[in-house]
């Protein structure tokens, strides 16, 4: 009996190995096929890791540039400022010097007597501080006198420091000649050229770059 069963036995054991080895090795491929796609998983994403770390720092790089471009500007503003404020003072100095009674009266005189050389009646009406007031009127009273000029009214203006106005009546055409706006007058003149000299010795001028790099890092820091 046990001679009849044991070819059933040994092929039951065979059966049941080949089987164990068959699910043993789809179980093998299976694992293999997961640890593949985890590594293709983690590769994916190691790059698109790569990939976003790439673009921050590119966008971080343009940020910076863009912060110390701006830095750059803004000392390049703060120095023109500071220098323009400076010009602004020495020139309304100088020119609160240049005008003085005698040079009021020249400028007058000048315009008065160009005035007296055209065709017809042209009336001039002087606006003057009352410093220069005095001297002025003795001044075109003469001329008066000697019938060189008519037609000139000189009047006070208490708000004029130094300098003076002048009205061409017929034309209805004001001119002020007053300190302020000769000053004024003469910082837009000079502006531009301030500008194009402190950029052109900003660029030539490597402490200058350095400044902004460490203004740049007080403020990523801060």
């Amino acid at each position: 009996m046990s001679t009849d069963l044991q070819p059933l036995i040994d092929r039951i054991y065979k059966d049941a190995v080949e089987r164990g080895q068959q699910e043993a090795d789809q179980m093998v491929s299976k694992a293999k096929d997961k640890a593949a796609a985890i590594v293709r998983e983690a590769e994916e994403r190691k790059q698109e890791i790569l990939d976003q770390a790439n673009r921050e720092a590119e966008k971080y790089t343009q940020r910076s540039q863009a912060t110390l471009e701006q830095a750059a500007r803004d000392v390049l503003i703060l120095v023109s400022q500071g220098i323009e404020s400076i010009l602004s003072q020495l020139v309304a100095e100088s020119v609160q010097e240049s005008m003085d009674t005698d040079t009021v009266r020249k400028m007058l005189v000048t315009i008065a007597e160009a005035c007296a050389t055209q065709s017809g009646e042209t009336r001039l009406e002087y606006l003057v501080g009352s410093q220069d007031h005095q001297a002025l009127i003795e001044t075109f009273a003469s001329m008066y006198r000697q019938k060189m000029i008519k037609g000139v009214q000189l009047k006070i203006d208490e708000s004029i420091e130094k300098g003076f106005k002048v009205s061409f009546r017929e034309d209805h055409v004001h001119l002020d000649f007053t300190a302020e706006a000769v000053a004024e007058a003469l910082n837009e003149l000079l502006r531009p050229h301030l500008g194009e000299i402190v950029k052109r010795v900003a660029s030539e001028d490597p402490s200058l770059e350095a400044y902004c790099s460490n203004l740049l890092n007080q403020r990523n820091q801060g």
